[in-house]
């Protein structure tokens, strides 16, 4: 293991520790990327979110792979996702986090979650609008999917949320947008029509 000042009981340097952060740094952005959350340079600086610089000791270490360890949780649950569970914070206005409680401090509808989704979406897509045009933005401002025209079948289809892990087994916040054709190819369970 090494300490955040890049010394270790086996003489390892600070080099180890610079590499492993360039790793980190270059996962996070990835991430961020991926999921379109603009959220990788408070992972990937050295300071808080208050401003502050991070200091004391961190250790760095390897996890096992997922589902080596068996948590007690039986059988089916062994090497599964684990699902990210809602917030302590109570109501919801648009930039905040999907997996606010409602105002009634229950955890949101699958309904609630989504619209909370596509009117945050909405707002990031005002400030990038080659993205989506305004009709589709003004969807999402309602909380409504963007939409697109599929030109092989001559229709108009809705973005949708893949969950994973899927909604059944628990994952209410935790899905990535993708287009029907290619939810169906991530899906089992989502199945094209004609």
């Amino acid at each position: 293991f090494l300490q955040s000042n890049g010394q270790s009981s086996v003489g390892h340097s600070s080099a180890l520790v610079e590499d492993f952060q360039k790793m980190v740094r270059s996962g996070h952005t990835k991430i961020d990327q991926f999921f379109s959350t603009g959220l990788s340079d408070y992972f990937n600086s050295s300071k808080r979110r208050d401003g502050n610089p991070v200091t004391g000791k961190m250790t760095y270490g390897t996890l096992p792979p997922p589902g080596s360890i068996n948590s007690g949780m039986g059988t089916g649950q062994v090497g599964r996702i684990p699902m990210t569970l809602a917030s302590s914070e109570w109501g919801w206005k648009v930039g905040q986090s999907i997996t606010n409680r409602t105002i009634f401090g229950t955890v949101p509808r699958w309904s609630t979650v989504r619209r909370r989704h596509w009117k945050n979406r909405a707002e990031w897509a005002k400030s990038n609008p080659h993205d989506y045009g305004a009709d589709n933005i003004a969807r999402m401002e309602n909380g409504l999917a963007p939409r697109r025209l599929n030109e092989g079948k001559g229709i108009m289809e809705a973005k949708e949320l893949h969950h994973n892990p899927a909604q059944r087994d628990g994952g209410l916040f935790d899905f990535v947008e993708v287009w029907p054709d290619e939810h169906a190819a991530l899906d089992s369970q989502r199945f094209l029509g004609r």
